[in-house]
């Protein structure tokens, strides 16, 4: 009665590791040179040669490191971070031209407190 929740957990973790397996193997064999990569440190390059085991990928013209297959963790789907940083900034500078537009001061810099010393 004790082993049926550590069996079940084996067993949990053997059919997870073997998609995580198969979903490597898949990413492994798709790879080709030129593909944009990221590794799983967080560097993105470009691969430039592909071996059994490893590849060699460029990070910046000229410079090139030799990594093992298994540290890339996908491609790079590009920079989405910068497309919603720049749809917020464009709504930042739409209200704060409605707040000028509505006649209300826009000093960034002052703080809320300021007045309330001056009271004193």
């Amino acid at each position: 009665m004790v082993m049926a929740p550590i069996l079940l957990m084996v067993v949990v973790l053997f059919f997870i590791s073997r998609a995580d397996r198969k979903k490597r193997t898949t990413l492994e064999s798709q790879l080709k040179k030129g593909d944009r990569v990221v590794t799983r440190s967080g560097i993105v390059g470009s691969l430039s040669t592909l071996g059994e085991r490893t590849v060699r990928l460029e990070i910046a013209p000229g410079v090139t490191v030799t990594m093992l297959k298994n540290a890339i963790e996908g491609l790079d789907g590009g920079d989405t971070v910068s497309t919603a940083k720049a749809a917020d900034d464009k709504d930042l500078e739409s209200q704060l031209k409605k707040a000028k537009d509505a006649g209300k001061d826009d000093k960034l810099d002052e703080k809320p407190y300021a007045d309330s010393k001056k009271k004193k």
